[in-house]
């Protein structure tokens, strides 16, 4: 009993040396280069002290810093983009970060910042502290997590690549590596839509397996499970996609809401749009009404499958009354209007999505991919434009299909790239 109380005793003082080490081993850094990306996001929180300005948009993984002791003009601009959950743009130092052991997380200094077209900066650059140079391997981690950041998905793989071979990573820093290379394998594969093909599921085939790696080195990180949810569902794999569902939800009863949107997308997916209705539906029966976009616009896509467009508009008007600037929420409501013939209100919201976009991708990292968006939402507008002459009648807009499959088909068949299923074909709603 000694022994084990001894033992104990060793155990809990190491982990407390270790704490004190984390705490007081200032990051290593990366100095290098100045090249500049640009991040788009909506704020998660943000906070001043200390004469610096920091920053967590919807990405967890990431920690952006200001040295500047904000103006009363940049902190109501700051309070009004949390509040209101509308994009900003941050314009940070690709070679100027840091890894954040304690958090695993990776901290990039902000050049400047642009919110409702007004740009902040540009902000100073602090001189090196006292912290070491970083090790190849994160070095390449810092730049691989900042270039997906910006959407630079073939330069990001590649980086990461590199970090993953040198060998230095390990435990939750390697699995931060491996997911953050799934993201970027998983934007690669259709990125416009397209035909079904093995180029594209490959990539999606190696998102996955290193979605798995990450889970198997850090288990308790849901986002790896969602990554290869998401996967799953992009190479139709619907059963298992379904079945993994279940142990998020199992394992993170809190993940309730995310589950259920998701588990409504497979069913979109699969071309079961009922059932898809009935999962969001539920989700209100049983915990009330659900006020945020990714609700309401994951409802309008539903009913606009089942070609309730009058719904579809007000599921998306609803989420627009939440998030006012969400591009997607304009360019789907356009195409409900389509559908009901009533361009003019169509044009009205396709115009506002390109504005929205246009000031999203200003000085934008992943440029050529910008444009490809917005060159849709131009064909868009010329389509709706062309059905007000002479009379305007409903319209079915190319850039406006209602399909989600990736590729843009619905319940694309199973791919030929994936090990035979473990589980049961799905039973399809029959609708009476």
């Amino acid at each position: 009993m000694k022994t084990l109380k001894a033992a104990l005793a060793v155990i809990f003082g190491l982990l407390i040396v270790r704490e004190i080490v984390l705490w007081t081993t200032p990051p290593a850094e990366l100095r290098g280069e100045t090249r500049i990306l640009t991040t788009l996001g909506s704020i998660d929180w943000t906070r001043a002290s200390h004469g610096e300005v920091r920053i967590v948009l919807n990405n967890a993984d990431t920690l952006y810093r200001a040295a500047i002791d904000p103006r009363l003009s940049l902190r109501l601009a700051l309070l009004d983009a949390k509040s209101s959950g509308k994009m900003l743009a941050l314009r940070v130092y690709l070679d100027r970060a840091r890894f954040n052991t304690r958090e695993n997380r990776a901290e990039y200094w902000v050049e400047s910042l642009t919110y409702e077209g007004k740009t902040y900066g540009r902000f100073p650059l602090p001189a090196p502290g006292r912290e070491a140079s970083v090790t190849s391997g994160i070095g390449s981690l810092l730049r691989g997590i900042a270039l997906e950041d910006a959407e630079l998905h073939v330069e990001a793989e590649r980086e990461l690549g590199t970090a993953i071979s040198t060998g230095g990573l390990s435990g939750r820093r390697l699995a931060l590596a491996l997911r953050t290379r799934g993201n970027a394998r998983e934007y690669q594969a259709y990125p416009h839509g397209g035909d079904v093909n093995d180029r594209d599921d490959q990539l999606l085939v190696n998102a996955r397996d290193d979605y798995r790696r990450a889970t198997t080195l850090d288990p308790d990180d849901r986002r790896n499970f969602l990554g290869e949810g998401r996967t799953l569902d992009k190479l139709g794999a619907y059963a298992e996609s379904l079945a993994q569902q279940d142990e998020i939800l199992r394992r993170w009863p809190a993940e309730l809401f995310r589950v259920q949107i998701r588990r409504s997308l497979t069913y979109r997916l699969m071309g079961d749009y009922p059932a898809a209705l009935r999962t969001l539906d539920d989700l209100v029966t049983e915990h009330g009404p659900q006020p945020s976009m990714m609700y309401h616009y994951h409802r309008g896509r539903t009913l606009a499958g089942l070609k309730d467009y009058r719904g579809a508009v007000s599921e998306f008007s609803a989420g627009l009354e939440d998030q006012p600037d969400y591009f997607w929420a304009y360019a789907k409501r356009a195409c409900a209007y389509g559908n009901l013939g009533e361009i003019a209100k169509g044009l009205t919201d396709l115009r506002r999505a390109r504005e929205l976009w246009n000031d999203y991708s200003k000085g934008s990292s992943a440029a050529e991919s910008q444009q490809k968006v917005l060159a849709a939402v131009d064909a868009s507008i010329r389509e709706f434009e062309a059905a007000m002459r002479p009379n305007p009648h409903p319209i079915d807009a190319r850039a406006c299909g209602d399909s989600d499959a990736t590729p843009q088909r619905a319940e694309r068949k199973r791919s030929r790239l994936l090990d035979p299923p473990a589980t049961q074909p799905l039973p399809r709603t029959v609708e009476s």
